[in-house]
């Protein structure tokens, strides 16, 4: 099971900066995960709207495509992304029956390069089993 596999809503290409969290002052992310701070998230943001124009091409969105490309990953790897919105359950749904190429599977791995994602994907702890991971 590929947990969380839009960290935690990065993927979405909605999170463009700390201000626009969902959960506002009170969201818990920044501390909680690396990639979510102040000095990271810009440019975390950047690699995500490069996947975000690779959806548009395929008529997906950010979120479609990172959910196609997990689960084209293996016939036994299945994403099983969370949410709390009806919309995102149901745009996430539609995201289950995209298969993409080799070929877009690269460009997808390519928009995103390990060494450009920036912050540690979780605090504390050893985290290096999942470094690269976004």
């Amino acid at each position: 099971m590929a947990y969380s596999p839009l960290s935690r809503s990065l993927l979405s290409g909605q999170v463009t900066s700390v201000e626009g969290l969902s959960g506002g002052a009170e969201d818990k992310r920044p501390e909680r995960y690396p990639r979510f701070r102040p000095e990271n998230i810009a440019a975390n943001a950047k690699l995500v709207a490069d996947v975000g124009k690779l959806g548009e091409e395929r008529g997906l969105t950010a979120a479609q495509l990172s959910l196609a490309w997990v689960a084209s990953q293996g016939d036994d790897v299945v994403p099983i992304p969370g949410t709390t919105k009806v919309a995102n359950l149901m745009s996430n749904v539609a995201a289950e029956p995209v298969a993409l190429s080799e070929e877009e599977c690269a460009l997808v791995a390519a928009a995103v390069p390990h060494d450009q994602v920036v912050g540690e994907r979780y605090s504390g702890g050893d985290s290096s089993i999942w470094k690269g991971n976004l």
